[in-house]
């Protein structure tokens, strides 16, 4: 809904030696105006032990939403799982 901020959450873990980077990015283009909101994580190789990932999403032009789990190349293996939305009371 417009106006309001969501949490966008997952859990992310890599293999030892791993040299890949992750970034969790959200925006809400479209194509169709307005639009606006662009947010994301610094790029980040996560722990072998795992680590969750926030990001906070506020909507401010229209209802779109999108997650992207952004990779750059590197030796190793990095999972990603339990993707969430959560919209943040204010």
């Amino acid at each position: 809904e417009i106006g309001k901020t969501y949490e966008i959450s997952c859990f992310a873990k890599s293999d030892t030696g791993t040299t890949g980077m992750f970034q969790l990015w959200c925006h809400d283009d479209t194509g169709v105006k307005p639009d606006g909101v662009n947010v994301s994580t610094p790029f980040k190789t996560p722990s072998i032990n795992g680590e969750k990932i926030k990001l906070n999403f506020k909507a401010d032009y229209n209802k779109s939403i999108r997650i992207h789990l952004q990779y750059t190349p590197g030796q190793g293996r990095i999972e990603i799982s339990d993707v969430r939305i959560s919209e943040l009371k204010t």
